[in-house]
């Protein structure tokens, strides 16, 4: 897609993934885009540390990609990033809301 990430903020995007998911209308080119974005944007966040994404802002994009069976490679970048974050980002789990999903 010939977007900028930066025009969007994480929720929006993990909103989109679910909102085609949900449609039965899965798009990799869109699930890539989305899980390329909010990776790059946390890494840049973290760099300036600025608070992390939130959990469900994460659990959503990798339940899409589950969900649609989309394998396209990006989830070998997703997963090994969340794990990092659940075990190294201070309260990450703590603020994972199950119910908010």
């Amino acid at each position: 897609l010939n977007l900028n990430p930066r025009q969007f903020q994480q929720q929006e995007l993990s909103n989109l993934m679910w909102a085609l998911t949900t449609a039965k209308r899965p798009d990799e080119r869109v699930f890539d885009f989305v899980v390329e974005s909010i990776v790059l944007s946390s890494q840049s966040k973290n760099n300036r540390k600025e608070q992390m994404l939130m959990p469900q802002e994460w659990s959503i994009p990798l339940y899409c990609l589950a969900k649609t069976g989309i394998s396209s490679g990006r989830e070998e970048v997703l997963l090994p990033f969340v794990k990092e974050l659940m075990d190294n980002e201070p309260g990450f789990l703590e603020r994972f809301k199950p119910q908010e999903l």
